[in-house]
């Protein structure tokens, strides 16, 4: 047994039998050794909430429990100042259609909610902090962006599609060219709506979105162009169709410079 489960069974798994099993996650890219632990569960995951410090991914299909095998990962995981204490703590989320759960007892997807295929909600400093300060990004289908406060948040379901490891977090395997949406990519959009509330609007768009140009599209006229005439009087023609997202997004910090001078 090596150091990692020896670590569970001393503090977890109350003496369980682990079995050696093939058992493979479909959602999950790359190599894979997971264990079995049969019954026992609610004990298990009872002491997993007591003692959530100890990194743990396990994936329940009624009284069976796969446990990932994290020894390559767990004393980075343990020494990772990224993750603060209070987020080492005992998670779970159903994996639709199944009635099966995964379980995690650290921040799999850095700062960002993690569910499958649920409404999840996230800030623009969340998706920033994931995929700059931890490396990692998500394709999403957005389902609502909006102001709270001053705030800009967006309600959204993480594609299903294979993640993979990327140190010991998880990451969706985003191609190149890829044409849907990112968390990379909306946190743009974020920061430029922030800056519209400046002007005392409220953005908002509650349209299913899961294609780059269709969003951006979206957003130039039925947020920027409408908010920048109703607040400014200055006429703004959108980038109908452009694909160069990063001249889209100069535009609209461009045309907001020019309404502060």
């Amino acid at each position: 047994m090596n150091e990692y489960f020896q670590l569970l069974q001393e503090k977890v798994l109350d003496n369980s039998e682990l079995i050696e099993t093939n058992f493979k996650f479909n959602l999950l890219a790359g190599p894979q050794r997971w264990v079995l632990v049969k019954g026992k569960v609610s004990k298990i995951i009872s002491n997993l909430a007591m003692n959530a410090k100890i990194p743990f991914l396990g994936i329940q299909k009624g009284n069976d429990l796969y446990i990932f095998d994290l020894s390559d990962k767990y004393q980075d995981i343990i020494a990772d100042t990224r993750i603060k204490s209070h987020e080492r703590l005992l998670g779970t989320c159903k994996i639709p259609p199944t009635n099966d759960k995964f379980h995690y007892t650290y921040p799999v997807a850095g700062k960002m909610p993690f569910a499958f295929k649920y409404v999840l909600t996230s800030t623009e400093k969340r998706l920033v902090e994931t995929y700059k300060n931890f490396g990692l990004d998500f394709a999403i289908w957005l389902t609502e962006f909006k102001s709270i406060g001053d705030e800009i948040y967006i309600e959204y379901i993480l594609e299903p599609r294979k993640f993979i490891f990327k140190k010991h977090f998880l990451s969706h395997i985003i191609p190149s060219g890829y044409k849907g949406l990112t968390i990379s990519f909306v946190a743009k959009y974020m920061k430029i709506a922030n800056l519209l509330i400046k002007l005392g609007a409220k953005p908002y768009l509650n349209l299913m979105f899961s294609d780059k140009l269709l969003f951006a599209d979206a957003f130039e006229t039925y947020v920027f162009k409408r908010i920048i005439e109703s607040a400014t009087g200055i006429k703004y023609e959108p980038l109908i169709g452009v694909r160069d997202y990063k001249l889209r997004i100069e535009n609209m910090l461009e045309t907001l410079k020019a309404i502060k001078k």
